[in-house]
């Protein structure tokens, strides 16, 4: 996700013209996400099943 929200924020928005903050936005937006996902990843420990 770190790496698609990348690739979007650089390479989308030349071909978006006009519309390249948004484009430019919505990549840096889905990076950010990825690296909260990641690092809340870190955190998550799983508790063990009881019965």
């Amino acid at each position: 996700m770190i790496i698609v929200g990348a690739l979007a924020a650089l390479l989308v928005p030349p071909a978006a013209g006009s519309l390249a903050g948004t484009a430019e936005f919505v990549g840096s937006l889905i990076g950010i996400t990825g690296a909260v996902f990641f690092v809340a990843g870190l955190f998550y420990t799983k508790e063990p099943a009881t019965r």
